[in-house]
């Protein structure tokens, strides 16, 4: 937080998010963001930097010479809807095994690859639709794109695109979903898979230059 822009601000912590340092790498000088310069400078002068991931704090040192302090995601587990056990067994019984893909839609958040995944396995199996979908939930720069790549594509008919939900209906697509797709390049793990493995939900990952943050028995 620069001194001349907020008044009386003495010292300060600053919160750094996957998204800031993306756009550090992505994106010159836009009106959308502060320039380069100001992050480098409010980095320089914060008190403390805090990162959500040792992923992300990696990224900042890297970038910054600076090093950052790790504070993980946490989630309000009273507001958060879990099936019952019984439940999360029953429906695996289903007849299409169903995907699930929650995220902004963007490029770097690696969608066109699942759909060239999907049009390869297609071209083997005549009748994938009647196996499989795939629910995509979110919104971004590149819906329409995706959804025209979905039609170039000819997968379009596995895949149901949702848009943007609320909370509720975010807890109601966790608990019909059989498997989590979560596959962003250069991304440490986000709130999702964590969500998604509350709720008994296995996810399908990627390990991007083998960056990625892992979850094992202990955490």
């Amino acid at each position: 937080i620069r001194d001349d822009l907020v008044t009386g601000v003495q010292t300060c912590a600053l919160p750094i998010s996957p998204y800031v340092t993306q756009t550090l790498q992505e994106t010159k000088n836009t009106n959308e963001v502060l320039k380069e310069k100001d992050q480098r400078f409010a980095i320089d002068v914060a008190e403390a930097v805090i990162c959500n991931s040792r992923f992300t704090a990696n990224q900042v040192k890297s970038l910054y010479k600076r090093q950052p302090e790790v504070m993980h995601f946490g989630l309000p587990m009273e507001k958060l809807q879990f099936p019952e056990k019984t439940a999360i067994a029953e429906k695996y019984n289903g007849e299409k095994l169903t995907f699930l893909f929650i995220s902004r839609i963007e490029i770097w958040k690696n969608l066109h690859n699942i759909f060239l995944a999907l049009a390869q396995l297609k071209k083997k199996n005549l009748t994938l639709g009647d196996q499989l979908k795939i629910d995509i939930v979110g919104t971004g720069s590149f819906l329409e794109k995706y959804k025209r790549l979905a039609q170039v594509l000819n997968v379009e008919e596995l895949l149901t695109f949702h848009g943007f939900v609320s909370n509720d209906q975010l807890s109601e697509f966790f608990n019909k979903a059989h498997v989590l797709l979560y596959l962003p390049y250069e991304e440490p793990m986000g709130l999702v898979p964590i969500e998604a493995g509350l709720r008994g939900v296995p996810t399908l990952g990627s390990s991007v230059d083998r960056k990625s943050t892992r979850l094992n028995s202990s955490h």
